[in-house]
C-alpha cells in the first residue's frame, strides 16, 4: 500500500477541517511524508504543503511547475504543484475545495529523487 493521507473536509461555515496521518520510523533509504499542512480548521481556499523526510529535488528545481508530482488526490483536485524547498512540495488548487468532501492524498512514485532514495511503502 502506498504512503497515503486521508483528508477530511467538513463544512463549518466557510471553514473546513483537515485531518491527516503521518507515518514515522522509516529506513534510511526511503523517503516519507513527515508533515502535512494545513491541518485542523482551515478555509476551503487553501494551498496544500507536504514535507518529506529527505531532499526530493535540487535547488535549481525550486518554484517550477511540476507535471509529475509524487501526490495524487482522490477525488481529483485541479491545480499546480511546485517545490518550494528541496523537501517541501506545495500544491496550489485552481479553485476552492469542495464542501463536505473527503479527499485522499496518495504519495507514490517509482522515481529516484535528489537524495538518491525512493518514496517508501507502508
Amino acid at each position: 500500500m502506498s504512503n497515503y493521507y486521508k483528508l477530511t473536509f467538513t463544512l463549518s461555515g466557510l471553514a473546513a477541517l483537515l485531518l491527516a496521518t503521518i507515518s514515522i520510523g522509516l529506513p534510511d533509504n526511503e523517503i516519507r511524508a513527515v508533515a502535512f499542512e494545513p491541518t485542523g480548521k482551515t478555509t476551503l481556499q487553501t494551498n496544500i504543503s507536504i514535507k518529506f523526510s529527505k531532499d526530493m529535488v535540487s535547488k535549481d528545481s525550486l518554484d517550477m511547475p511540476r507535471l509529475d508530482p509524487p501526490v495524487v488526490f482522490t477525488p481529483a483536485i485541479q491545480g499546480i504543484a511546485r517545490w518550494i524547498e528541496t523537501d517541501v512540495l506545495r500544491f496550489f488548487p485552481d479553485s476552492e475545495l469542495g464542501r463536505a468532501t473527503e479527499y485522499k492524498a496518495t504519495i507514490a512514485s517509482n522515481k529516484t529523487w535528489a537524495s538518491g532514495c525512493g518514496v517508501g511503502e507502508i
